[in-house]
This record gives C-alpha cells, structure tokens and sequence, in this order.
C-alpha cells in the first residue's frame, strides 16, 4: 500500500533518515532531547516522514489513511509507535521534532 513511487512527489521517495548525537543534519537545530538522552539513533523511513509530512499538513488520521490508502487504526498505530521512537507524547510533537530537525 502506499503512494506508487512514479507519482510520489520528492518528499516521499524512498528516503532514510539517521540521526545519531554530534552528527551534523542539513537544516537541523540542535535537540536537547537528542544530547540528554545519551547516545541515540533514530531511524525515518519514507513512511515515517510522509505520515510526520501529513500531520503537519493538519491531516486527521482518517485522511491521512485515505491519502496512503491506510485504514484509521494503522495510521494511529504508526503516529503512536513513532511518537515512542522519537520520544515525544503527541503527533504534534512528534512533526515539532520532524521540522527541528530538518526532516520534513
């Protein structure tokens, strides 16, 4: 499932974001979250940041399974796990994190 790749725009084409602490990110600001927590790596794949990428658009769950042909319950299940990976509490949070840290 997903957005065939000949019509993906840029931003979701197969993409994989690392970002370990003291390693320098284009556009990035630097996290406190990333240096207090020790050493860390976060990894984003393509959906990954085209979920974060939607949320931040103001994309509900509902939509957002509809724009990646997902069902509701999968997209919060991802938004959830992902919120766990980046260590923040909310979506929102989570597109903050995203946006500091030059991922979308």
């Amino acid at each position: 499932a997903g957005i065939p790749v000949d019509v993906q725009p840029p931003l979701y084409q197969r993409r994989r974001v690392i970002l370990r602490p003291g390693e320098a990110v284009e556009g990035a600001v630097p996290s406190s979250a990333l240096t207090a927590a020790g050493p860390l790596a976060v990894t984003l794949e393509c959906d990954d940041v085209a979920l974060l990428a939607l949320t931040a658009e103001g994309m509900t769950p509902p939509g957002i399974g509809r724009r990646l042909s997902l069902s509701e319950r999968t997209v919060r299940r991802r938004l959830i796990r992902l919120c766990e990976r980046l260590g923040v509490s909310t979506p929102m949070q989570a597109v903050v994190w995203a946006v500091r840290h030059g991922v979308i």
